[in-house]
């Protein structure tokens, strides 16, 4: 992967904006039956590397947390805002495999380790879900679709030669901002009358510089009604 340092626009994350905004618009008005309580939201969890194939190669399975507000739009639409933190700490042997060093003479040898390197993605999304209909009124499964931004970091690699005689090398990190997309399902469950238990795996894509990168999350975490 290399990201670039300023956002940019690709033409299917404007397709992806697009799509979103035109869903949302046909969303109704709510009703006056419609449920009139706003959700806090608490969750944490996994999230697996997807793509590109480097992605899941050369960073580990990462874990993450995150909140955010969800806003009843109808009994069958809902608004929510989350920010969601994640981190793939590097697989520093795997990637030392694939890099050779010049030394003295301009002899390459081979790199014995990389510390550091970890991947950090922060995402802020708008996501539109649509509550599935059921007769059971303590659990609500849902589908969920989401736009917004994703925010990538490489931290800063520290090469180390199997030669004792040459310094390590400092790779600065990099970043890169760009429009992201999601869509998903999950369920929440009632717990007592202000708290829900929520389980939810939204499926993410960043439109970073050069291949994308896809993540699949599975949240487990807390709803809190405010009425």
């Amino acid at each position: 992967m290399k990201p670039s340092p300023a956002p940019r626009l690709a033409p299917r994350a404007l397709r992806t904006l697009l799509i979103a905004a035109a869903l949302v618009t046909l969303i109704p008005a709510s009703p006056a039956s419609a449920r009139e309580e706003l959700l806090v939201y608490l969750d944490s969890g996994a999230a697996w590397p997807v793509h590109p194939a480097e992605f899941g190669e050369f960073w580990s399975t990462g874990w993450g947390f995150g909140t955010g507000l969800g806003i009843p739009l109808t009994r069958e639409w809902q608004l929510n805002g989350h920010i969601h933190y994640s981190r793939y700490d590097a697989d520093g042997g795997r990637q030392a495999g694939d890099l050779l060093l010049s030394g003295p003479g301009g002899v390459t040898v081979p790199v014995a380790r990389i510390d550091g390197r970890d991947l950090t993605v922060m995402t802020l999304m708008a996501e539109v879900r649509f509550l599935i209909p059921t007769r059971t009124p303590t659990r609500t499964w849902f589908l969920a679709f989401g736009f917004g931004v994703g925010d990538t970091f490489t931290g800063d690699a520290t090469v180390k030669s199997v030669d004792p005689t040459m310094d390590p090398i400092v790779i600065v990190g990099e970043s890169d901002a760009a429009f992201a997309s999601s869509m998903g399902a999950g369920v929440e469950i009632d717990v007592s009358e202000s708290f829900r238990l929520t389980i939810g795996s939204i499926y993410t894509l960043i439109f970073t510089e050069g291949p994308n990168m896809q993540f699949l999350p599975l949240r487990l975490g807390l709803a809190w009604r405010v009425r």
